[in-house]
């Protein structure tokens, strides 16, 4: 009996393990792609359309765009079919993804393509106004569908390095942000990167959401106009929960490349995130009071003197 118990146990544990596999082979084959669709075919597009067909998650079926020739071109890179219309897109019930990587007003077809069930990637922004936002965000919540967003700076690889920072920095007090660039043809620019609000501000605002949290109020802001009304250049203040304050100052239109970097004050010291040379540094306690106060009295006393003190890089003090 006990025998037959044994042997009964070795081939039940076998149908199970056959079993076990056999529906494993079944969900492998019956797991269903993504089905994807793409409007626009610029260069947003064309990412979106390379990392998807890496993915084998992903199955792209077609592409839309306003003008025939570049819709059919981006398609063939795709080697998927193009869209005639939005309407094809609309009532095509195989189609679970859309990737809107147009214009900020195509955004707007987000609002039919969640009625019609299909999640969504919105290149930015999402919006160029509070009430299309509201209109896209209400509609999807109402139908239940996924929306994502096309810019999101909170997987930047500088952050990493900057929470181990903050270890022997502390917290984050408040920041500057610092860029200034030399734009040959700012009129270029705006076309092909968005200028500088869709190419530079929303990057930089995502990045310090990130550090300082949700943004509370603009306190403050000015614009630096060039001809033909094209804004150049901004000084911008948020403030943040707890009364953190980060300043943002940028210019388009500078006689040079000066790049960019971000300055963040913290409790026990700063750290500066360097865009140009892709590094963090850190200064502990700039400004102690004991080494701050020697440091003045020496300049003071050298001032009596008729003295410039110079610093004495062995002895590290002032002579």
């Amino acid at each position: 009996m006990k025998k037959f118990c044994n042997q009964s146990e070795k081939i039940f544990r076998f149908i199970k393990y056959n079993i076990f596999k056999y529906d494993i082979f079944i969900y492998i084959l019956n797991m269903k792609k993504v089905i994807t669709s793409i409007i626009g075919t610029g260069g947003h597009a064309y990412t979106w359309g390379n990392e998807l067909k890496k993915n084998s998650h992903y199955f792209i079926k077609n592409v839309l765009s306003r003008s025939e020739e570049r819709g059919k071109k981006f398609a063939a890179y795709l080697n998927c079919g193009f869209a005639e219309s939005i309407q094809n897109i609309y009532n095509d019930k195989e189609i679970d993804l859309v990737v809107i990587c147009s214009s900020p007003e195509r955004n707007l077809l987000a609002i039919e393509l969640a009625k019609n069930k299909k999640n969504l990637i919105l290149e930015k922004p999402l919006s160029l106004n509070l009430k299309d936002a509201e209109l896209i965000y209400k509609a999807c919540k109402e139908n239940g569908i996924i929306c994502g967003a096309g810019l999101n700076r909170n997987y930047d690889t500088f952050f990493e390095k900057l929470y181990k920072c903050t270890k022997e920095m502390g917290n984050f007090i408040s920041g500057e942000f610092k860029a200034y660039f030399k734009t040959t043809d700012i009129e270029k620019n705006i076309k092909n990167n968005g200028g500088i609000f869709l190419s530079k501000l929303v990057h930089n605002f995502d990045q310090c959401n990130k550090i300082f949290g949700k943004p509370k109020e603009l306190v403050a802001t000015e614009l630096i106009t060039k001809n033909n009304n094209i804004i150049t250049g901004s000084h911008i203040m948020i403030r943040y929960e707890n009364n953190k304050v980060v300043s943002f100052n940028i210019n388009l239109n500078n006689t040079n490349h000066f790049g960019e970097i971000l300055i963040l004050y913290c409790e026990n010291g700063i750290i500066t995130i360097n865009f140009n040379l892709l590094e963090i540094t850190c200064i502990s306690n700039p400004l102690n009071y004991k080494y701050s106060r020697f440091i003045l009295g020496t300049i003071k006393s050298n001032l009596l003197k008729l003295r410039i003190p110079t610093f004495n890089k062995k002895k590290r003090y002032f002579n």
